[in-house]
């Protein structure tokens, strides 16, 4: 029998038992008590029992809400995953790019210091060849400075030797064979005394300015100047008595 007709008959029983108390034995009595006892704990587990169907029906729909629930976190924690294996996948993709273009800017970055370092030596191999050129023209400048005032004193100096030629040679050509004749001196005599003291005292002259373009302080020849004609001869006279 089920609880709930258990009840029912139970509440029959009780209800009629007021018409036969007075006829019920103690035993009787002890019964219907035990009866009463049982239908009052009777409707208390059958509360209890509506209370828990109530309780578990709202049990099974927090468990669904629940589950659901928890598919839905599956569901999403399914996509994120798969979010973050694609944005991983193009973080890795993007790192790899960013990599390899940052080893060709270091490639490129070396090239152009090997490049810069050959330009620098290059540019002090210019700069010290520049420097030398400059002190050899600075030199070749005083050089040619120093033979212009050299050549310009030689010529000066060659200037007053051709004056003391030019000198010279006048008073040799008017001093000639008919002065010493009028005079009645032998040629060989005064005149001869006379006219090796001026050939002296010219020599002396040219010694003393013996300078040339072609030859350096101390009279040697310069470097590639060609040898200066040897001086003529000084003329002789040769003369006898009338």
């Amino acid at each position: 029998m089920k609880p709930t007709h258990l009840i029912f008959a139970l509440m029959f029983l009780n209800s009629g038992a007021p018409l036969l108390a007075e006829d019920a034995s103690p035993t009787e009595q002890r019964l219907r008590e035990s009866l009463k006892s049982i239908a009052v704990r009777l409707r208390a587990a059958e509360t209890d029992r509506v209370n828990l169907q109530a309780a578990q029906a709202q049990s099974e729909v927090t468990i669904k809400q629940q589950a659901e629930e928890i598919e839905a976190l599956k569901k999403k924690l399914s996509a994120s995953a798969k979010q973050a294996a694609a944005d991983q996948a193009a973080a890795r993709k993007s790192i790899d790019a960013l990599t390899a273009k940052l080893e060709v800017r270091e490639n490129e970055n070396a090239q152009y210091q090997k490049a810069l370092e050959k330009w620098k030596d290059g540019f002090n191999k210019a700069a010290a060849v520049a420097r030398a050129k400059e002190a050899e023209r600075a030199q070749a400048a005083g050089s040619v400075i120093e033979l212009q005032q050299k050549l310009a004193d030689r010529e000066r100096k060659n200037l007053e030797l051709y004056e003391i030629g030019s000198e010279i040679l006048e008073r040799y050509k008017n001093f000639g064979l008919g002065k010493a004749l009028l005079a009645r001196e032998p040629f060989t005599g005064t005149t001869t005394v006379k006219l090796k003291e001026l050939v002296q005292d010219y020599a002396d002259k040219l010694q003393d300015n013996k300078h040339s373009p072609f030859h350096d302080e101390t009279g040697k020849p310069a470097p590639d100047a060609k040898p200066a004609a040897k001086p003529a001869a000084a003329p002789t006279t040769a003369a006898t008595r009338p």
